[in-house]
């Protein structure tokens, strides 16, 4: 197995070894040179995910637009309004010219009546499945700091973190990668579609992350 150091290296999912649960997080600064062309025009709804304002708001700054140009992603970014959403303000440009050429052309296409499993990295296969073409999804995701699983995945996201989910630094970073991973589903998602998204309470400790429920009770029991 590959430990969380090579990932961040390949920037590719890797299994994490049990106990060896190391994230890294990045700290960028916004280059003000990456947005002098303006060949490049990014889509309304797909900007006001990214930088938390309304499409209505967007367009009360900047005029009756559908699509912006990077000229104009900046002026957003600069007004005191700019709220960070899973992705941080250094890394909205990037994501935005990556985002189009990540889709996979050679989408999924699954018949009624004959079910798929399909094994990998959620955003992976998202990125493979047609547009509105999901009616429900059901999940029950890692919660923040709570256990080790034998085949957790160690990916680099989009705030520039390395590590499984469940196995981030902070509580905020757990919910920034489960908002990521929201945002590709909501591509997918049907108009009468629905997500069952199963998040129980935890608490906040400073106890190591346990391998299982055993050892999270003896924990208690202060064993």
């Amino acid at each position: 197995m590959t430990k969380s150091k090579k990932a961040s290296e390949t920037l590719a999912p890797a299994l994490v070894e049990l106990g060896d649960i190391k994230p890294q997080s990045s700290s960028d600064s916004l280059n003000r040179a990456d947005f002098n062309s303006d060949q490049a025009e990014f889509d309304l709804e797909l900007v006001s995910d990214l930088v938390g304002m309304s499409p209505v708001f967007i367009k009360k700054i900047l005029g009756n637009i559908k699509k912006l140009s990077r000229s104009q992603l900046l002026i957003l970014l600069d007004l005191d309004v700019f709220s960070e959403t899973f992705v941080p303000r250094s890394k909205i440009l990037s994501f935005l010219l990556s985002f189009d050429a990540s889709a996979n052309p050679n989408q999924l296409t699954v018949p009624r009546n004959n079910p798929k499993l399909i094994l990998g990295h959620a955003i992976d296969v998202l990125k493979t499945i047609p547009d509105n073409s999901v009616q429900a999804v059901v999940t029950s995701t890692p919660y923040w700091g709570m256990r080790i699983y034998k085949d957790s995945l160690s990916v680099k996201w989009a705030d520039g973190e390395v590590s499984a989910f469940g196995h981030e630094q902070t509580p905020e970073g757990f919910i920034r990668h489960s908002i990521e991973v929201l945002f590709h589903l909501k591509r997918v998602l049907r108009k009468d579609g629905s997500i069952w998204w199963n998040v129980m309470d935890t608490y906040n400790t400073r106890t190591q992350i346990r391998g299982n429920a055993k050892e999270a009770l003896e924990a208690m029991q202060g064993k």
